[in-house]
């Protein structure tokens, strides 16, 4: 069972907006993650990913599409991953 949740983020990747939907699967609440990096909850090796795919969505003008699925960490420190679009 997928659980769908949004997030906005800022052009300097800061979360901007998160969805209360995600409290049950991060443990985070929207405003823990509010105005911090999005990098840092990334696993290193997925982090020049997202920078790509920043890119392309600045170059795109915003379009939406889907990328390859992305490890977040969860407040417990364990990894999960998110299918992103």
């Amino acid at each position: 069972e997928k659980r769908i949740f949004t997030t906005t983020h800022t052009p300097n990747c800061l979360f901007q907006d998160v969805d209360e939907r995600a409290v049950p699967l991060l443990g985070y609440l929207p405003q823990d993650l509010i105005e911090t990096p999005v990098l840092v909850q990334l696993h290193p090796s997925d982090r020049p990913l997202m920078l790509a795919i920043h890119k392309k969505i600045l170059q795109s003008g915003g379009q939406p599409f889907d990328y390859s699925p992305i490890r977040f960490r969860a407040r417990n420190g364990e990894y999960i991953t998110l299918d992103t679009s």
